[in-house]
């Protein structure tokens, strides 16, 4: 009798081959060479999305009551499931199939009698699976097409236990549905039906199914296919597999993941670094940020658009209001009004710069996460927010999408707010889409924590307990946890107001820079 633990150990689960159509290679390694992966965690926001799915997965069962769980630790789930098919029980949950080598578990199984099969369901914290563009395609179809592999995979393996699935479904969560007191179920939950689109994948999974359990037994091959991908696509053994790529390379050119032709025939061509780009070679790109990349990786210096950047900050409106928010998403809406993975604040920071080179930072912590908490923190921006001058952030798309969301909860306020969001001004696209400040340094990345170190040469978000805005939720979370010492939670609260206020100064110190490069320029 085996348990689950064992199981997932020593079998191709469905996580193994969707990660292997990612990198058949680092899914080798994981299986044959395991030392690898040592040292190698879970980052806490990751945690905290897995969770949130399993949330998702363990409520939508409600949805289906009197449905039978196969427990997966103290019995034998293949055992238990196959038993339950054969008596056509109406609903399984967490069902466990395997087949040669391939295991897999069905979240939900319900059976329809009239077509004496199983409706397979696979439950996710998704949402917009069946939103259609004016030309009636769906407007999430890369989603669905992974889905639709998933469920492939799944459909296979019950079918090699002769279970018959007369639909493949997805369960995912309704983007328009606003919570008012109680979940409810039916609204927040959709279903898409990806039988059709399984259709026309089935056979290439069954081949990969077939050809992922012989790569999988052969031998070790070199390198991994990542090597055609940018570096944000890089699997974890990346450096590994491809020890003659350097640290910083051709990868690190911005976006150069979506010009998969241009970037494979650099690396086949072994043009791995930046320094090695001829102006050749670069007629075949004509991204000018990567033009521009490139330049600054021969001077090794950044480079600077000076008109341009005096342009940009000559718009710009005393005191100049330095804004930073941490907000949290959640799959579940957690209080009335608000909707599936809908962004609410619980940080700000404000520094404002006046005209006279004075600043001052003030900022709010919330204790809670409830309507109170919002309450509180929309007072606080009401009594502290500058009533003029230009508002200045890193990433307005998000910060707005904060006065958004809030204005949807304070209509009375939204005046307010959307006046916040006309003041508002992206500083991040001086270094990322006007490529006005290019600098190797940041390696075509744009985050305010790759920025900030490559202009004063050092890194002060090291110094700080939270380096980044995930682990904020993460820690937020625990603050707000009663369980937790008191003098532990505030230590959480002081540690989470200095990285938020880190992120408004950071945002003070690039101007003040970038003021500088305009006086240099000019002298």
């Amino acid at each position: 009798m085996q348990n689950l633990k064992n199981l997932l150990n020593n079998n191709i689960t469905k996580t193994d081959y969707m990660d292997f159509l990612k990198c058949e290679k680092n899914v080798w390694l994981r299986k044959n060479k395991p030392y690898l992966f040592e040292g190698i965690q879970q980052g806490a926001y990751e945690g905290f999305i897995q969770q949130e799915g399993n949330e998702v997965d363990v409520i939508a069962r409600d949805l289906f009551p009197d449905g039978l769980f196969i427990p997966s630790i103290e019995e034998d789930p293949i055992s238990a499931t196959l038993k339950a098919c054969g008596n056509k029980e109406g609903v399984i949950f967490q069902g466990t199939f395997t087949y040669r080598k391939f295991l897999t578990k069905a979240d939900i199984l319900v059976f329809d009698e009239d077509k004496d099969g199983y409706r397979l369901i696979e439950v996710k914290a998704s949402t917009k699976l069946n939103e259609l563009t004016e030309t009636g395609r769906f407007k999430n179809s890369t989603k669905r097409r992974e889905y639709a592999n998933d469920l492939a995979f799944q459909q296979i393996i019950l079918e090699k236990n002769d279970i018959r699935v007369v639909s493949s479904e997805v369960m995912f969560l309704n983007s328009q549905y606003y919570r008012q007191g109680d979940l409810d179920l039916n609204k927040l939950f959709e279903f898409a039906d990806l039988s059709d689109e399984i259709d026309n994948v089935i056979s290439e999974v069954r081949e990969t199914v077939c050809y992922m359990e012989a790569y999988l037994d052969g031998p070790e091959l070199q390198g991994c296919g990542c090597i055609y991908k940018g570096r944000s696509a890089h699997c974890e053994t990346f450096a590994y597999s491809n020890p003659d790529v350097p640290e910083c390379s051709i990868h690190d050119l911005r976006k150069i993941g979506m010009k998969k032709k241009f970037l494979k025939g650099l690396v086949d061509n072994g043009i791995l670094e930046i320094k090695d780009l001829t102006d050749e070679m670069m007629l075949g790109d004509t991204n000018e940020y990567r033009a521009t990349q490139r330049l600054s990786t021969f001077v090794q210096a950044p480079v600077v658009d000076s008109k341009l950047l005096q342009k940009e900050l000559d718009s710009l409106e005393y005191p100049l209001v330095f804004l930073d928010y941490e907000g949290i998403a959640k799959a579940l809406p957690p209080i009335d009004g608000v909707k599936p993975w809908q962004q609410l604040p619980f940080e700000f920071v404000i520094e404002i710069l006046n005209e006279d080179g004075t600043s001052d930072a003030i900022g709010f912590v919330g204790t809670c996460l409830n309507k109170n908490m919002l309450d509180d923190l929309m007072s606080e921006l009401l009594d502290q927010m500058s009533k003029k001058g230009s508002i200045i952030v890193w990433n307005q798309r998000y910060e707005s999408k904060i006065h958004n969301n809030l204005a949807e909860l304070y209509p009375q306020h939204k005046d307010f707010l959307m006046d916040l969001n006309d003041r508002m001004y992206d500083l991040e696209e001086i270094f990322s889409s006007k490529n006005i400040h290019v600098d190797h340094m940041t390696r075509g990345r744009s985050k305010l924590k790759y920025v900030l170190p490559a202009i004063q040469f050092e890194d002060p978000y090291k110094a700080l307990d939270i380096q980044d805005g995930g682990q904020a939720v993460v820690e937020w979370l625990k603050m707000i946890d009663q369980s937790y010492a008191e003098d532990v939670r505030k230590s959480i609260g002081r540690s989470l107001f200095d990285y938020c206020a880190l992120d408004a100064h950071a945002m003070l110190l690039i101007y003040k820079h970038l003021a500088y490069c305009c006086l240099e320029e000019d002298e």
